[in-house]
């Protein structure tokens, strides 16, 4: 009785190892990641997967920092375009807490020497903004930067008001889906300027702290630096941060797949937080993207695939790319930062897809 009852015991360890989701799912992403650092295509990458009864890292190459730590949750990168969600949700809190609307026109925010650009009668609104759907440009057009390892490290404030009123709209406002740093870099600006906060200091009291995201910042402190993986060119070659003084809010924060992981958990209300109707909020689609079957919601590309929603974002910068995307139904999140300006999203795609398929 005795015997059989510790055969049986070994069975069900070994079945449980074998078809766990941590198994499967690092058998999937061995599979996908492991031979972009084979091919030298990347340098590094961090993978985290967020899920009901499963929340894992999983790692492959190097940091190439100086103090050649070695990767793991907690390695900082900047998680370009990604930020923009953070700032959709900022947007979100602020409706929600009537300090302004969607529709209002964003001149009622700035200076007013500032000649905000209109399309006839028509003016941009901050949900313009938050779904590229402005008429403003992805960046600043006719700016040149002398320095191409930092080449918006120059453009401040002074510059982008600058822009904006001499630039006029070549399309109709509310319209087209037109992907814009810019919009984004405004729409972070505005909303600091309602808070009176700095952008940083608004992400991190209304989100950071809330959901204990102690690694996403803009400025890291010398303990985050130590912390922060080496960016790389296509080619592999070490490469600068970037510095991001007009376009905070489209693409500034720093940070790590551990943050990452609580931001999904929480998008997918897999934490108790008071920040899930602001988070519910982003989900809802406003705007019709001109890919199949994709809306823009605040912040969020949204996907809807067999009848689901797939939630995404990508986000590069000089030496860095990323990609997150949240599953409904089962709830299912992935984060994928790397330390390579090589793209990463069709991968994380795939990986999302592959982990959907085989059951979560």
């Amino acid at each position: 009785m005795k015997e059989g009852f510790a055969g049986l015991w070994l069975v069900s360890i070994l079945f449980f190892f074998q078809y766990s989701p941590l198994t499967r799912n690092k058998e999937i992403a061995d599979l996908l990641f492991q031979p972009l650092i084979d091919s030298k295509t990347h340098v590094g990458i961090v993978v985290g997967v967020a899920a009901e009864n499963e929340s894992n890292v999983y790692t492959y190459g190097k940091s190439g920092n100086p103090h050649n730590q070695a990767l793991d949750g907690d390695t900082l990168f900047e998680i370009g375009s990604i930020t923009k969600v953070f700032t959709a949700v900022l947007l979100a809190e602020m409706v929600q807490k009537q300090e302004l609307t969607l529709t209002d026109p964003i001149d009622l925010f700035l200076p007013a020497s500032v000649k905000v650009p209109r399309y006839g009668d028509k003016k941009i609104t901050l949900l313009d903004l938050a779904t590229h759907t402005s008429g403003l440009p992805v960046w600043p057009l006719g700016f040149k930067s002398e320095n191409d390892q930092n080449p918006f490290g120059e453009f401040g404030m002074a510059r982008m008001y600058q822009f904006l009123s001499g630039y006029k709209l070549r399309g109709e406002i509310g319209g087209k889906y037109a992907y814009s740093n810019l919009g984004y870099g405004l729409l972070g600006h505005i909303l600091s300027l309602r808070a009176g906060r700095s952008y940083e200091a608004l992400v991190v009291e209304r989100i950071c702290n809330p959901l204990h995201m102690a690694s996403t910042r803009i400025q890291l402190p010398t303990e985050m630096l130590a912390r922060l993986a080496q960016g790389h060119s296509e080619k592999g070659e070490g490469v600068a941060n970037w510095d991001l003084p007009a376009f905070e809010g489209s693409g500034g924060l720093r940070s790590s797949v551990h943050d990452m992981q609580k931001f999904l958990e929480a998008n997918l209300g897999l934490m108790e937080t008071p920040l899930l109707p602001t988070l519910q909020a982003t989900h809802l689609a406003h705007r019709r993207m001109n890919l199949p079957d994709t809306f823009m919601g605040l912040g969020w590309h949204i996907t809807n695939e067999d009848g689901n929603e797939i939630l995404w974002h990508s986000g590069a910068t000089g030496g860095y790319t990323s990609f997150i995307a949240l599953h409904k139904n089962p709830p299912l999140g992935v984060v994928v930062l790397s330390n390579s300006s090589n793209a990463i999203t069709g991968v994380g795609f795939q990986f999302l897809a592959k982990m959907t398929a085989a059951g979560v």
